[in-house]
C-alpha cells in the first residue's frame, strides 16, 4: 500500500493524546466497523519527528528534527497503538475453553504488540471528505496483545 496513511500527519502532533484525539476524529462513527471474533483493532502511535527540544539563552524553545523516515518507520516496526475496536469473542476465553481473567484492555488504552502479529490496514469514515488520509491501523488476535502504558512514548 502507498503510503496514504496519517503517520506523518501524526508524528507532527505534540504528544499522544494529541494523536488520540485525531484518530478518533479521522475514524468517525467507530459503529461502522464490526470486528469479528477474536480480532482487534489497533491504530498505530506515530513516533515524534522532533527529537529533543531546548531553550537557547533568550529562552526560545529551538527543536532538533529528524527526518519524516522516523516516522514512516512506526508504520512498520511501532510496537504501540490505540485500541479502537474489540472484536466480541476476545478477551473471554483461552484456546481451552477456560475463561480469561487477566487484565482486559478498553477502547483508548494504548497497548503493546508485535508488529509482526498483525496485519496493515487503512480505515476512514464514511463520510471523509476528499483527501482525508486514512488512519493506519493493525487487525490482531487479541493474544497478540500483551502489555497496556499509559504513554506509548516509553515503548520502541
Amino acid at each position: 500500500m502507498a503510503l496514504k496513511g496519517n503517520i506523518i500527519k501524526l508524528s507532527e502532533l505534540d504528544g499522544p493524546d494529541a494523536q488520540k484525539k485525531q484518530i478518533l476524529e479521522d475514524l468517525g462513527d467507530l459503529a461502522q466497523y464490526e470486528v469479528l471474533d477474536e480480532e482487534c483493532i489497533i491504530a498505530i502511535y506515530a513516533e515524534s519527528n522532533v527529537l529533543s527540544r531546548i531553550k537557547d539563552n533568550t529562552g526560545k524553545t529551538i527543536e532538533l528534527v529528524g527526518t519524516q523516515n522516523r516516522a514512516t518507520e512506526s508504520r512498520y516496526q511501532g510496537k504501540a497503538g490505540l485500541l479502537v475496536k474489540i472484536g466480541p469473542q476476545a478477551f473471554r476465553f483461552h484456546n481451552n475453553g477456560q475463561n480469561y481473567e487477566g487484565v482486559i484492555p478498553r477502547f483508548g488504552d494504548w497497548v503493546v504488540s508485535y508488529p509482526q502479529d498483525g496485519r496493515e490496514i487503512a480505515l476512514r469514515r464514511a463520510d471523509a471528505p476528499s483527501g482525508l488520509e486514512w488512519v493506519t491501523c493493525r487487525r490482531i488476535h487479541w493474544r497478540s496483545i500483551f502489555m497496556r502504558v499509559k504513554d506509548p512514548r516509553v515503548i520502541y
